[in-house]
């Protein structure tokens, strides 16, 4: 269980990483935002670019290795990568993003 604190901190932490975003995306620095969220994987949920590879979501889903308010955090950051790659045009990408991002809430709403 995560306690109070930690997750006061969590959501501090993420407000700023989307605020971060938000800047590079009004700057027209889509790679800029992309790597933003990249490094908040790590920051904010410890799971490393090679942890973030095929198959990852459902690793954690089954082990249930993120609290829920945890998984919250970490399909807020897969839903704003899926936006950033869809204005960038890849859309093979966006659509993975979006998919995972929909797998974390029906997980969190069974």
């Amino acid at each position: 269980m995560i306690n109070k604190d930690h997750l006061l901190k969590l959501l501090q932490q993420l407000d700023e990483t989307l605020m971060k975003v938000d800047d590079k995306k009004d700057e027209n620095d889509l790679e800029g935002s992309l790597e933003i969220i990249k490094g908040s994987y790590r920051k904010l949920l410890g799971i490393t670019p090679e942890q973030k590879s095929e198959g990852f979501l459902d690793s954690i889903l089954s082990k249930e290795a993120l609290a829920f308010s945890e998984l919250n955090i970490l399909a807020e950051l897969l839903n704003e990568e899926g936006d950033i790659y869809f204005e960038l045009g890849e859309y093979k990408k966006s659509l993975i993003k979006y998919y995972q991002t929909r797998d974390i809430f029906e997980y969190l709403n069974r």
